[in-house]
């Protein structure tokens, strides 16, 4: 397999946000972390309608609209919030926001100052009121200084508590101060050590500052404590397929997501498949194929793979009429260069059409600047044709593009080219042919090919 494909399947990937399904404030909570703002809206709405007197789910869902940059649907929440439960620390901390909304910034901070008053010995109040500067529509950054400010207190309050340890470790992520967010993502995991989802984020932290054999450490860790846990089993075959580039692990850890994740995907099968591929096993990569495109019939760019397996596995036949199905249902902006040269080689195997197959090798050089070499067989297709005018073109431009590269057998093949060019008539062409052959010997004397056809290029 070449070099070209490797890196086009590296492209095929897909990162996906984690999925989760879940129906409890803690999983909203989670959801807001990963930023899936819409999961954590539909969470929370249910749980609003289900029990209105729940003061922190109607602040969440506030946040999670402002988050979304949808203020008047985070207005519509607070208002839940006063409508049925105004009372206490949380219920002034919605009035604050309420007043920021209103871009009244003296009363909100009046608001607050009230709300810490209240809620001085509850964790939960202060988290919200950092959290009433944490998230804030896309386009307005937030205050993370006053965000930490009522966290930290939150903190000191109560220590133990996971909420707060985790809204701290992503105001500190959301900085990109990876060592704090670390540290109370920690603390959150000593807190809760059988939940996945701090061990997880430690390993996203150290996967962003480039510390890959920590961000795998945790990665394990998440998954030994829940083997179904979908973000690290993801970002374990990701770090393998991506970073790694070990696609043996790769294909393990694709295929464990398939067996026990509890929220497969589309693209989880597809990366299944070019591991697959990847490690020789094509039989299984035509299964899996398979099995993608009758769950999924857009997918059918994908049928690039069953053609290239058939390829290796030495079904000729049915990889060029796979290939060829494949070019008439795929979108010319998923044609990849690779599946021009595997066509190629399909028709050559095959017996079938050389100037098919010639005109293919060179769509492969149209969308690859780097594939040069294909010269050589664009050549050697000519030549066994006797097209030697066009094969002599070929040879060339190999040869231009190795340069001092080139061997002794480039500049044989050129002039053998140039001789036999039938329509060259002119003495010219036995010129260009000792030419190629002086060139021979220039590079080794002892070469017999070049003395050998600079006699023959002597007109008689």
């Amino acid at each position: 397999m070449t070099n070209l494909l490797k890196n086009v399947l590296l492209l095929l990937a897909v990162c996906t946000a984690p999925q989760l399904i879940a129906q409890t404030y803690s999983d909203a909570l989670v959801a807001m972390q990963f930023k899936d703002w819409d999961k954590a809206a539909g969470i929370l709405d249910k749980l609003a309608k289900a029990n209105p007197q729940d003061q922190d789910v109607w602040l969440s869902l506030g946040s999670v609209h402002m988050a979304k940059g949808e203020k008047d649907l985070a207005m519509k929440a607070y208002e839940g919030l006063s409508q049925n439960n105004g009372d206490g620390a949380k219920a002034l901390v919605n009035n604050g926001r309420v007043s920021m909304l209103r871009n009244d910034m003296v009363e909100a901070d009046k608001q607050f100052d009230k709300a810490a008053r209240a809620g001085k010995k509850d964790a939960s109040s202060f988290r919200q009121l950092g959290e009433s500067f944490l998230y804030t529509a896309p386009n307005e950054k937030p205050n993370f200084t006053r965000a930490l400010e009522f966290l930290k207190k939150g903190y000191d309050i109560n220590s133990k508590d996971f909420d707060v340890l985790m809204s701290i470790g992503y105001a500190y992520k959301e900085q990109g101060k990876g060592g704090d967010a670390a540290q109370f993502y920690e603390y959150a995991t000593m807190v809760e050590p059988k939940n996945p989802v701090p061990l997880y984020l430690l390993g996203r932290v150290y996967s962003i500052a480039k510390l890959l054999d920590k961000s795998i450490e945790y990665y394990d860790k998440a998954i030994k404590v829940t083997p179904t846990y979908t973000p690290a089993l993801r970002a374990r075959a990701e770090y393998y397929y991506f970073d790694a580039k070990n696609y043996d692990e790769a294909t393990k850890a694709y295929k464990d997501i398939v067996q026990n994740s509890s929220a497969v995907t589309i693209e989880d099968e597809m990366q299944l498949a070019n591991c697959l591929f990847l490690t020789k096993d094509y039989n299984s990569c035509i299964t899996q194929v398979e099995k993608i495109v009758k769950e999924d019939n857009t997918k059918t760019y994908l049928r690039r793979l069953l053609a290239y397996c058939y390829y290796e596995i030495g079904d000729y036949q049915k990889g060029l009429d796979v290939i060829n199905n494949y070019f008439k249902v795929v979108e010319q902006d998923k044609v990849l260069p690779s599946d021009y040269q595997y066509q190629a080689n399909l028709l050559i195997k095959n017996g079938g059409d050389t100037l098919k197959a010639i005109s293919s090798l060179r769509k492969v050089m149209e969308l690859d600047a780097y594939a040069w070499a294909l010269w050589k067989d664009i050549g050697d297709l000519y030549y066994k044709q006797k097209e030697y005018c066009n094969a002599a073109v070929a040879y060339q431009h190999r040869i231009d593009s190795l340069g001092e590269d080139a061997g002794s057998i480039d500049y044989y093949y050129l002039g053998i080219c140039h001789y036999f060019c039938a329509e060259d008539t002119t003495l010219a062409k036995y010129e260009k042919a000792l030419a190629a052959f002086t060139k021979i010997t220039e590079k080794s004397v002892a070469t017999p090919l070049g003395w050998f056809g600079q006699v023959s290029c002597v007109p008689t």
